[in-house]
């Protein structure tokens, strides 16, 4: 198993337990699930902005900060100019 998946595959059957105990559905996990990671890129992207500025913070600093992969950032945000605009003017990822 390639480095990283085993945590994954970890957060993800606790995931789905929590899923189980909360009697929520799947499609409510997955959107509560997603909200989770949008917030945790947001903090790490303002954190490395401060830190490095917009220009010296990439798209893979700000996933390895949120503990997320590049094209969870791509998918939620389209692009590092996407994570600063307003949720109304985001791309919304295709379904």
């Amino acid at each position: 198993m390639p480095i990283g998946q085993e945590g994954c595959a970890e957060n993800w059957r606790a995931g789905l337990n929590a899923l189980r105990l909360q009697d929520m559905s799947l499609e409510e996990f997955r959107k509560k699930r997603a909200a989770q990671k949008q917030d945790a890129i947001r903090r790490a992207a303002e954190r490395l902005f401060l830190k490095r500025g917009f220009d010296g913070a990439s798209i893979e600093m700000i996933a390895a900060e949120a503990e997320v992969s590049t094209a969870t950032v791509y998918s939620h945000f389209g692009s590092k100019r996407g994570i600063c605009s307003p949720p109304s003017l985001r791309r919304r990822p295709a379904i």
